[in-house]
C-alpha cells in the first residue's frame, strides 16, 4: 500500500512539472529613432517572423523600452509564443525592423537599436515674433514707474 502511495505523488508531481510554462525572456535597451531617443508613447513589441506577437510596451521614459517575452508552452497544442532557439523580431509602432535575436527562455538581453521613423512632414505654426515681447516688457515696465511714482507721492505726505 505505501509503494502505491508513493508511486501516486510521483506521477503526480510530474505530472505538475510538465505544467509549468517556460520563463520568460527579457529584453530592455535604448531605442532611438532617426537619431534621437524615442518618445514616450512609441509602442514596441516582440513577435516571431509569422508575426505572432510574444510581447509589447509602450515607452514611459524617453528612450528606454523593457519588454517580457512568453515563450511556448510545450504542454499546450496552443502556440503562445516562441520555441526555444526560435528567431523573434522586433516591431516599433506596429512596423517591422532590421533587429532580430534567438528566443532562449529565462534570458534578460540588452537590445539598443536604431528605428525609421515615418514622420509626415506638416508645416510648423507661426511663432510671434520678438519685437511683440519687447513691446509688452517696455509697457510693463512704463506702468511699474507710473505706479512706483504715485505711491512715493502718496506716502511722502
Amino acid at each position: 500500500m505505501r509503494k502505491i502511495t508513493i508511486w501516486v505523488i510521483l506521477l503526480f508531481l510530474i505530472s505538475v512539472a510538465q505544467a509549468f510554462p517556460l520563463l520568460p525572456s527579457q529584453y530592455y535597451g535604448t531605442l532611438t529613432m532617426d537619431g534621437y531617443y524615442a518618445p514616450p508613447g512609441t509602442e514596441v513589441s516582440i513577435g516571431t517572423s509569422n508575426t505572432e506577437i510574444c510581447g509589447s510596451t509602450i515607452i514611459q521614459r524617453v528612450g528606454y523600452y523593457s519588454i517580457s517575452c512568453n515563450g511556448d508552452n510545450p504542454s499546450t497544442s496552443i502556440i503562445e509564443g516562441p520555441k526555444q532557439g526560435q528567431v523573434v523580431e522586433f516591431f516599433v509602432n506596429e512596423q517591422s525592423t532590421s533587429i532580430s535575436q534567438e528566443w532562449k527562455e529565462g534570458l534578460f538581453t540588452r537590445v539598443d537599436f536604431d528605428a525609421e521613423s515615418k514622420i509626415v512632414e506638416t508645416k510648423a505654426p507661426e511663432i510671434a515674433s520678438f519685437e511683440d515681447d519687447i513691446a509688452l516688457i517696455w509697457v510693463f515696465l512704463g506702468l511699474l514707474v507710473f505706479v512706483i511714482y504715485r505711491l512715493r507721492k502718496v506716502y511722502a505726505k
